[in-house]
């Protein structure tokens, strides 16, 4: 076996920072895809159900969305 030359580490350095970086933006929008996902179905149930509607404020509305939003991404 040869000795590992510092151009073939920094290569082998470059190349794996690239690929890390495209993992993590993979990640990131795979994220925001899964996030959509959840909230449109919650949104509508929340804002579509006529009890909830009528008997729930804003406030509680969004908490119910956003609840809804995490417990789906988990």
């Amino acid at each position: 076996m040869g000795s590992v030359t510092r151009a073939a580490l920094d290569q082998k350095l470059a190349v794996a920072k690239r690929c890390s970086h495209e993992g993590a933006m993979a990640g990131a929008k795979a994220a925001v895809i899964a996030t959509v996902a959840a909230a449109v179905p919650t949104v509508a149930s929340v804002r579509m159900l006529p009890w909830a509607r009528s008997n729930l404020n804003p406030t509680a509305q969004a908490l119910i969305i956003s609840t809804g939003t995490i417990v789906n991404l988990g």
